[in-house]
C-alpha cells in the first residue's frame, strides 16, 4: 500500500542548503553591523521601482496589442 514518502535514494540538495546558509549568514552580519535597516529600504526601493517600471512596460505592450488587434481586423475587412 502506497504512502507519501521520499525515495530512500535520494539525498538532499547540498546547494539549497548552502545558499540559504550564506544568505541567512548574510542577513545576520548586516544585522550585526547595523546596515540591515538601510539595505532592507533599499530593497524595498528597488522593489517598488521594478513594479512601477513593470506596470509602465505591461501597459505599453497591451495598448500596442489592442492596436495591432484593430489594425489586423481593418486589414482583413478590406480584402
Amino acid at each position: 500500500m502506497g504512502g507519501v514518502c521520499e525515495p530512500p535514494h535520494q539525498l538532499p540538495r547540498f546547494g539549497a542548503v548552502f545558499t540559504l546558509v550564506v544568505l541567512v549568514s548574510y542577513l545576520v552580519w548586516l544585522y550585526v553591523t547595523d546596515e540591515f535597516g538601510p539595505v532592507m529600504a533599499m530593497g524595498g526601493r528597488i522593489v517598488i521601482d521594478l513594479a512601477y517600471y513593470s506596470a509602465w512596460v505591461w501597459a505599453v505592450l497591451y495598448a500596442l496589442n489592442a492596436f495591432l488587434l484593430v489594425a489586423l481586423e481593418q486589414l482583413h475587412e478590406e480584402r
